[in-house]
């Protein structure tokens, strides 16, 4: 075992990972040490991660989290964030921003042969005041499904899986390629990822085999048309239980789509002074930007 770092709160870490002996784990927080400084993401690396072991969980959902609603909370005018602690959780924490897309454009961001951090994605978009990740992505890091850039295509779209977040004229939408085949409707963006949890306002994922917790990023829309994205910033969940979550929430959504989590889970909030940031594990290649609307 290497010496423990100076910090104190990553001297006790270490000391729990020894013990334990989750390599998988101990390794993943060697690789963080010299950029942790919180205690609390580490807290949330171990949490992550430890859901990421092959550990046997029952077929059928646990029951729903209970929320403890605080209310929403502007942020600009047509940006609020809503903070959700479900108290049947273990430590979760859920934070969703709902986003007025008469106000504000949604626009794709790819790099495929070079993933950024989110620090780096910020320095490269410094108008977006959000940055989240999208589609999930292969070893070389080029995006599954289809995405579109400003009118640009990249990957092939899923066929009978997942759903679609599209912008055209400027107005997004959505839908499940379960219910509509992906065709090309002249987008300026997209987004593609699986399984739709909430499909024309109904909980659309019902899967019962066997999954991990883990953060997640989510992008759905509600019943007024708003786009609200929500990302599990502390603790993890799974999915027959994010979706369980979501259809009993008041969120009113119509639609949601699971997007790429786990290590690839990142949201850069640049509205607030200082900004926060949920930075993911490992660099992705593809998030969206979202941009204050040019007034004439």
């Amino acid at each position: 075992m290497q010496h423990p770092p100076d910090h104190p709160h990553l001297f006790r870490v270490h000391k729990f990972l020894w013990r334990l002996r989750t390599v998988s784990v101990f390794r993943l927080l060697e690789r963080f040490k010299h950029r942790i400084v919180n205690p609390l993401w580490v807290a949330s690396v171990l949490l992550s991660s430890v859901g990421c072991q092959s550990v046997a969980v029952p077929p059928s959902p646990t029951p729903a989290p209970t929320l403890t609603y605080a209310g929403w909370e502007p942020l600009t005018e047509g940006i609020e964030r809503r903070v959700y602690r479900p108290s049947g959780g273990f430590l979760l924490i859920v934070t969703a921003y709902r986003i007025d897309p008469q106000q504000f454009d949604f626009v794709s961001h790819y790099r495929p042969n070079a993933p950024l951090l989110l620090t780096d994605w910020h320095a490269n978009y410094p108008e977006a005041l959000l940055l989240f990740n999208t589609n999930f992505f292969d070893t070389a890091n080029n995006v599954t499904g289809l995405l579109v850039a400003d009118g640009i295509s990249y990957g092939n779209p899923y066929r009978r899986r997942g759903g679609s977040f599209v912008v055209r004229g400027g107005q997004p939408a959505m839908f499940s390629h379960l219910v509509t085949d992906y065709t090309d409707q002249g987008y300026e963006q997209v987004i593609q990822a699986f399984p739709m949890l909430i499909t024309n306002g109904e909980r659309s994922y019902f899967d019962t085999r066997p999954d991990r917790p883990t953060r997640r990023t989510v992008i759905g829309m509600d019943s007024a048309g708003n786009v609200l994205v929500l990302v599990t910033t502390f603790g993890g969940i799974t999915l027959l239980d994010l979706a369980v979550w979501l259809a009993e929430s008041d969120l009113a959504l119509a639609n949601a789509l699971n997007l790429d989590g786990g290590g690839s889970t990142l949201l850069g909030q640049y509205i607030e002074t200082p900004p926060s940031a949920l930075l993911s594990f490992d660099p992705v290649p593809a998030v969206m930007g979202v941009y204050r609307k040019d007034v004439p």
